[in-house]
């Protein structure tokens, strides 16, 4: 079995602005997950959803539940991994009778 790495999660709600008709993100829990954390194959860079720009994507393997971009475009889940952030961009739910997990898919964001 890999080793897993406690990651610090930060989750954020966001709200319309009414003066700007913009989302604002406030932010709402931090957590920790425990996780594996791998590169992301080549070729599930090519599942990831359309529109947006990649940058240093990992695979994480959490038994908790994320949300990512595909759900939540304005408030995914923001991992912090080695100092940096990644957003959630692509959650899969493998919930089994040996080990229920989820395959999240993570990029870093640029600053």
């Amino acid at each position: 079995m890999l080793p897993k790495k406690t990651l610090t999660v930060r989750r954020y709600h966001a709200i319309v602005d009414d003066s700007t008709g913009r989302y604002v993100s406030t932010l709402d829990s931090t957590f920790t997950i425990k996780t594996t954390v791998q590169p992301a194959p080549e070729k599930a860079l090519n599942a990831l959803p359309q529109g947006r720009d990649y940058y240093d994507v990992y695979r994480l393997f959490p038994q908790t539940e994320l949300r990512s971009v595909e759900v939540n475009e304005h408030n995914p889940d923001i991992v912090e991994i080695d100092g940096s952030d990644y957003e959630v961009v692509k959650l899969q739910k493998w919930q089994n009778n040996i080990i229920p997990h989820y395959e999240a898919y993570v990029s870093k964001i640029k600053r």
